[in-house]
């Protein structure tokens, strides 16, 4: 067995833990939530301004996602209160998804589906204040009452109440 010498021990297990840095660093940090679908573009940029290779690339909140075959940072999806107005009441100017999901439009904004594409509209049923707080953590989903707040009656909105959504009086915002 060959004996190594203090020096050589140190160089070597700061190579070591360089090659461990070098590894984890290329593989990013996975941030928590899921990134939109893809859109649809009848054009692509051959040269996109911005892109990354993971999530530890892109500021706060964003993901490192792919879209159109380009890596972008992203908000991870989410969907908002309210809900798209009547398809026929949208027009788009494109056949191209503007949106795949509610988190890449304005706040009080939807990606709503029209016959020529995704596009970001504002919601349409959003009534004021805030949903309470459920009072227990679910355990087995069950058959919601509502799905937005224009299938509930007066000021009430489409409030999580620990399984499942039912309407509920809101809370007034702070």
């Amino acid at each position: 067995m060959m004996k190594m010498s203090r020096l050589q021990a140190s160089f070597l297990g700061l190579l070591l833990c360089s090659v461990v840095l070098m590894v984890s660093s290329s593989y990013g940090t996975n941030k928590p939530g899921v990134c939109p679908k893809e859109r649809r573009y009848t054009k692509t940029d051959s040269n996109p301004d911005k892109s990354c290779q993971n999530d530890g690339e892109c500021d706060g909140k964003k993901k490192c996602c792919l879209d159109n075959g380009f890596r972008f940072c992203k908000m991870p999806a989410a969907e908002r209160p309210g809900s798209c107005p009547n398809p026929s009441k949208i027009t788009s100017e494109t056949n191209d998804d503007m949106c795949t999901s509610d988190s890449e439009c304005a706040p009080k904004a939807k990606c709503c589906k029209t016959k020529r594409g995704n596009i970001c509209w504002p919601s349409v049923g959003e009534k004021e204040g805030v949903c309470p707080l459920p009072k227990m953590e679910c355990y087995k989903l069950q058959r919601s009452f509502c799905n937005s707040d224009t299938g509930c009656p007066l000021r009430e909105k489409c409030c999580a109440d620990d399984c499942r959504k039912t309407c509920k009086t809101p809370m007034k915002e702070h």
